[in-house]
């Protein structure tokens, strides 16, 4: 959950209507970000890795896990097909020799 832009976003329309936003402004509010790749996957790990750990101490937290994980699968599924922009785009030039060393 990308917090910082929603709540800059809500300050905006909260406190200035449409109207009175240049185009510009306007335009920085509804920019698509990039997803770091080095923030959100460190992330992940270090939720998994905890799970893994404290599992043979308390199997409880298994089940709270895999909750996490379900409910993140959903948001970043949601985030990268609509919300994020891909930083490069090669068209499909890699897949044949991706296929070909497998």
């Amino acid at each position: 959950l990308r917090v910082a832009p929603l709540m800059r976003a809500l300050f905006m329309k909260v406190f200035f209507s449409e109207q009175t936003l240049t185009q510009r402004e306007l335009d920085q509010i509804y920019k698509k970000r990039n997803l770091h790749y080095g923030w959100e996957y460190p992330n992940q790990l270090l939720v998994i890795v905890i799970c893994f750990t404290y599992s043979c101490i308390s199997p409880v937290i298994l089940p709270v896990g895999a909750v996490f994980f379900i409910a993140s699968l959903l948001v970043y599924k949601y985030q990268v097909l609509f919300v994020y922009t891909p930083i490069y785009e090669s068209g499909g030039i890699m897949f044949p020799s991706a296929c070909n060393r497998t």
